[in-house]
């Protein structure tokens, strides 16, 4: 699916912006969908990746419009995949970090242009929110929709997660479970829970700290 952004304080981002950037993030992937889900739906398998972003997981400054618009899509794209689970279609999304792209080209010089940093200052600036310490690889993000299309994904639904505080102050741990065979897991139902990770606020992840016990879900974090 195609992709925008455009960066501004949240009161200088007027209706036409959020249009834009709803228009090309959001409503590019509904009429992508629309478009191929009906012979999907008529031969019983099919396969819709969603680009998003990690701006659908969570917020940036100065970009309210562009993350609203891939929260929606993150919406969409759970709520689709729990409607044709059954149908022998899976929908999922890929939530790349800062990726080596065009697009963010334009975020570089615009860094460059209002701060007047060097370009290797600019993109140090931004490859700190990636977990890695670097920008991604469009490679790396097309590896994954690649293997979410693939027959060893026919089950993957998109995840159900769990965000708690604990540990020291600020702290916001995620567990995150893959539901199989189309069925999303209760609250405290392991039932089919086949993998975890937990991730702190600062995107470090811990996996293996969830445990089946009992036919619940507990956690078990330290940090």
């Amino acid at each position: 699916n195609a992709g925008a952004a455009e960066s501004a304080p949240f009161g200088r981002s007027d209706a036409a912006l959020f249009q834009r950037m709803m228009d090309v993030n959001f409503m590019g992937v509904v009429h992508a969908t629309q478009a191929v889900l009906p012979a999907m739906i008529e031969r019983r398998r099919g396969r819709i990746v969603a680009v998003a972003s990690t701006a659908g997981l969570k917020g940036y400054a100065y970009v309210s419009a562009y993350s609203a618009a891939k929260h929606a899509v993150i919406g969409l794209v759970r709520s689709l995949a729990l409607e044709t689970a059954k149908s022998g279609i899976t929908v999922n999304a890929v939530c790349p970090g800062f990726t080596e792209t065009d697009l963010l080209d334009g975020s570089i010089d615009n860094i460059i242009k209002k701060t007047g940093r060097s370009r290797e200052q600019a993109i140090a600036e931004l490859s700190k929110h990636n977990p890695q310490g670097r920008l991604v690889a469009p490679s790396e993000v097309a590896d994954a929709v690649l293997w979410l299309c693939g027959e060893g994904a026919g089950a993957v639904v998109p995840v159900d997660e769990v965000r708690t505080p604990v540990g020291r102050e600020g702290v916001e741990v995620t567990v995150t479970v893959e539901v199989h065979q189309g069925h999303r897991l209760g609250v405290g139902d392991a039932e089919g829970l086949t993998a975890v990770a937990v991730r702190p606020r600062d995107g470090v992840e811990q996996p293996d700290l969830v445990r089946r016990h009992a036919g619940s879900a507990h956690v078990d974090v330290e940090v």
